[in-house]
């Protein structure tokens, strides 16, 4: 016997303010992930701009990949909830 069947994860228990701040901080979170995103986009771009202006090859290619992996981070950002959407999905169809 399954002493967790129809068990599920709440924050119900704590009342809705608990529930609603953790909404917000998490929230928060995500969106000062958009923007560290976009800051080091913004700087990565701004060095290779600099560097092609200048014609210093090794810097641009050091500039190129620090754009590339703020762009990826970004992505992984945006795709974050459809992350989480599908794991919730896949480990509820596999509980029931």
């Amino acid at each position: 016997m399954n002493p967790f069947q129809g068990v599920n994860p709440s924050l119900d228990i704590f009342g809705a303010e608990v529930n609603s701040l953790v909404a917000l901080v998490l929230g928060g979170l995500w969106a000062l992930a958009f923007v560290a995103c976009a800051i080091g986009a913004l700087i990565g771009t701004g060095k290779w701009a600099v560097a092609r202006h200048s014609n210093r090859s090794e810097e641009m290619t050091e500039a190129a990949g620090q754009l590339k992996v703020a762009l990826i981070a970004f992505g992984a950002c945006a795709a974050l909830g459809i992350i989480f959407a599908a794991i919730l999905f896949i480990v509820g169809s596999v509980q029931g």
